[in-house]
């Protein structure tokens, strides 16, 4: 039965990209103010099939669980009641949800299934992904561009058939990690051959902070694998695969993207720094320390309440950019406390099984985990749609005592065995 739930749990994982670049989001029901989309029915069947398969086990270490069941807890008695929009309960609370019950069944799934299977059914899934992408200009109905879409074509990013950079720049990073594993483990594989059109595709979308979540990515699995020497080979893939960019793409990404906004922040028009994101730290500081009385300030001012933050800045009502300014404006000090005592004791379980195993999944999560953590300043980790299942599955805790101490009562009955035989 777990078996078939794990099964289940990779194939939704390996056709989340391919929902994201046809633009799974084009409503097919509208409930009230909340549009029911082809990644909605995704999100509903993931949520169910993981809440299944997560009672199997292997368990993770009980402090993690209970900060993970507190923090839950927290959102629905202290957040939901004073929710700033009703579609909130799915876009916050349920992403939430969705992204810590991956992380924890995320091992479960490896010991059933296999990381090599994991491996190669996103590999497949990543490889027609990139035909897709590649032959976007001869299948999309150029009619269907945004606003938002013909900016960002106007910037000289190369979108395919995704709605935005932002897709296109989270989906190829989100598949990274998969392809990488893939790499270290078997040289010659679908994934080695993948990885570097993967990551090229990934530049070509222009989108901040999935190339800068991939430098942490990489930094990170340099310094836990202990390879200093492959510095200097990736910054050259990086050149390399940066030369293959058209040139004008890179200079028009550098004039609008990086001097504009150091023009802006010189000139003190810090609405025009970072889609905002200066404004938004500044507006959500003084709402913290001068309009915030000491509830709001510990328990947060409601689910979605940082949004407002986003309309003052931007003009329309969306998310405030930044992990870190939604958590602590929506669950106040302590429920960011939570996610940072979460994230804690992850690192700590992580650390502790690298050190004993080194496996290499174990080595791909734990620099996996230096991005999604370096991501909460600066992104939206925990509630970007239902790709952030994908960066959860990386974010796997090590085993619970119990499970570690069976395991290791049971090697050592089989070693018995084979002595005796």
């Amino acid at each position: 039965m777990k078996r078939r739930l794990s099964k289940a749990i990779v194939f939704l994982l390996a056709v989340r990209p391919l929902i994201n670049q046809l633009r799974g989001d084009t409503s097919l029901l509208e409930l009230g103010d909340y549009n029911f989309s082809v990644l909605s029915m995704w999100s509903l069947a993931f949520m169910a099939i993981t809440a299944v398969r997560l009672p199997y086990g292997p368990s993770a270490p009980r402090p993690i669980r209970r900060t993970i069941a507190t923090f839950l807890l927290f959102v629905i008695v202290f957040g939901v009641p004073r929710m700033l929009v009703p579609e909130a309960f799915v876009t916050d609370v349920l992403e939430y949800a969705e992204f810590f019950i991956a992380a924890l069944v995320a091992r479960g799934v490896i010991e059933d299934v296999g990381i090599d299977y994991i491996i190669r059914s996103i590999s497949w899934a990543t490889l027609l992904l990139l035909v897709m992408h590649v032959s976007a200009p001869f299948w999309v109905d150029r009619s269907e561009r945004t606003e938002f879409h013909q900016q960002s074509l106007e910037l000289g990013s190369y979108l395919g058939a995704f709605e935005s950079k932002h897709i296109a720049g989270v989906t190829f990073f989100a598949v990274t990690p998969f392809l990488m594993c893939g790499a270290l483990r078997k040289r010659k594989s679908l994934a080695t051959a993948l990885l570097p059109f993967a990551i090229l595709f990934l530049i070509l979308a222009l989108q901040r902070v999935s190339i800068v979540s991939l430098v942490l990515f990489m930094l990170g699995y340099i310094v836990f694998s202990r390879r200093f020497r492959l510095l200097l080979p990736i910054i050259m893939l990086g050149v390399a695969l940066v030369a293959v960019v058209p040139q004008d793409r890179i200079q028009g990404f550098i004039d609008q993207k990086v001097e504009e906004d150091v023009d802006a922040l010189h000139s003190g028009n810090l609405d025009d720094v970072g889609a905002g994101r200066a404004s938004i730290i500044m507006l959500a500081e003084t709402w913290f320390f001068d309009q915030s009385d000491p509830f709001d300030q510990f328990f947060g001012r409601g689910t979605a309440q940082a949004q407002m933050l986003h309309f003052i800045v931007v003009g329309n009502l969306a998310y405030a950019h930044l992990q870190f300014v939604e958590l602590i404006i929506d669950y106040g000090i302590i429920g960011t406390g939570l996610v940072l005592l979460i994230f804690g004791l992850i690192a700590r379980s992580k650390l502790r099984s690298h050190r004993q195993t080194s496996s290499t999944e174990e080595l791909v999560g734990l620099s996996m985990f230096v991005a999604v953590a370096g991501m909460l300043v600066y992104a939206m980790p925990l509630q970007d749609g239902g790709t952030n299942a994908m960066f959860a599955f990386w974010m796997f805790p090590s085993l619970a005592s119990s499970e570690i101490e069976a395991g290791s009562s049971e090697r050592a009955l089989n070693y018995r065995i084979q002595d005796f035989a």
